[in-house]
Parts: structure tokens; sequence; C-alpha cells
């Protein structure tokens, strides 16, 4: 049942009692009240409203079931999930779903965000790992170079390495 239908029966349920305590009751009011027929109104409106308050209360207990969790919910603890059993009412469940839907968000925006970094990383490697190979290649072909000129004319003098690189 709705939250609104239970709302309205227990209101229901107070009206129709008030209704058949007054018609059947031998109390009887003039049409300018007398002081201590104002005495049974106001003792009949205290226990009308009181009973309203206990129906209401008991009706909107889910939602004060919610707010609990809502309060409960701490952003460096995940996994705290709103769980309604079937008995709160559609609204209930409308709001407790949409609240764990919100809880779930920013989980899943640090899982994405967890592996984009992840993937930087692991792209910022892969290009230093680039970088030291052609430079080491580099350096290598330049000796090895400077190694086959001493080889063919002793006599030559042969300028450093990094020379041959920029070169």
């Amino acid at each position: 049942m709705s939250l609104l239908w239970r709302v309205f029966a227990a209101n229901i349920v107070v009206v129709v009692v008030a209704f058949a305590v007054l018609a059947w009751a031998p109390v009887t009011v003039h049409r300018v009240a007398r002081p201590h027929e104002l005495v049974i109104l106001s003792v009949g409106l205290g226990v009308m409203l009181s009973a309203d308050l206990a129906l209401l209360r008991r009706a909107f207990g889910p939602l004060r079931w919610l707010a609990a969790v809502m309060s409960a919910v701490d952003p460096g603890r995940p996994g705290l999930r709103a769980e309604p059993d079937g008995r709160v009412g559609r609204e209930v469940v409308a709001l407790a779903d949409a609240l764990n839907a919100m809880l779930g968000r920013p989980q899943d925006g640090r899982r994405e965000s967890s592996r984009r970094m992840l993937a930087a990383q692991e792209r910022e490697r892969s290009r230093i790992a680039r970088d030291l190979h052609d430079d080491v290649g580099q350096m290598l072909t330049a000796v090895a170079l400077q190694a086959e000129r001493a080889a063919g004319d002793p006599s030559r003098q042969v300028p450093p390495a990094d020379a041959l690189i920029r070169g």
C-alpha cells in the first residue's frame, strides 16, 4: 500500500471512530457550547489527535528507517545499502532504490578513475621504455660506427659518441 493510502486509511479510522462515538454517545452539544461540553469536546479532540498521531507514526515508520540509513552513510565506508522489505510501500522502496543508486555512483566513479589512472601509468611506462630503448640503441650504433672507423684508420681521431648522435 502506498504511503498516501496508509495515511488516508489512518485518518479514516480516526474520523470514523470519532463519528461513531459522537453518533452513539449520550452527550449533546448546544449551539453555543457550555463549559462542561467544551471539556468533553476537548478531551475527545485530544483522544482523536493522539490516535491519529499513533497511526501516522506507524505509517511514517519506514521513512524514519530510511532517514536513519541515510544518516549512517559514510563515504569512507562504502557498501552500506538500504534494503527495504516489501511492507514499506512503493514510495519508500523507490526512495531506497534512488539512495542505493546514488551511493553506487561514487564507487563506480572511483573504479573508473582508478582504471584510467592505471592506463595512463602504463602508457607512460611504455613511452619511457621506448625512449630508453631508442637512446641506448642510438648510443650503441654510434659506438659501433666509431669502432669501425677506428679499426679502419688507426691514425684518425674519432669524435665522441654523443657528437655523432647530434650530428
